[in-house]
């Protein structure tokens, strides 16, 4: 099954597990020479997070609607929010990723309002805290 098609399906809360925590990372532009953002991803036991862009105080809800022991897809609920005209105001994103350890590397697919989408590599580390 490909994780397009697995996608559909919710994960089970246990195959959330190995998600659970902060996550930081950055989204890089398609060549992969630069970063375009950097972001952090709050994922809780069960299929809800939050998933803050840069240095901003708000953030988006996220949704997990995949999760296996090596592969997880998530979206966020809410609409990018930029200044009015900007390309990416309203554009909603699906993120897809594989786990190795600590390290989180994927896709994220972007679909702006006029229905244009697009995509770009984005990695990420667990930030272990402290016991």
């Amino acid at each position: 099954m490909s994780i397009a098609s697995a996608a559909r399906a919710q994960g089970k809360a246990d195959s959330i597990e190995p998600y659970r925590g902060t996550w930081r990372g950055v989204i890089y532009n398609r060549a992969r020479d630069s970063v375009m953002v950097t972001w952090q991803w709050v994922q809780g036991s069960d299929s809800s997070g939050r998933f803050t862009f840069a240095q901003e105080s708000t953030f988006a809800s996220s949704r997990v609607v995949f999760a296996s022991s090596d592969s997880i897809v998530f979206d966020l609920l809410s609409p990018l929010r930029f200044a009015p005209g900007h390309p990416y105001d309203g554009a909603t994103q699906r993120y897809v990723g594989l786990i190795r350890g600590d390290s989180v590397l994927g896709t994220v697919y972007t679909r702006l309002v006029d229905g244009r989408q697009g995509r770009r590599p984005f990695a990420g580390v667990r930030v272990v805290t402290p016991p």
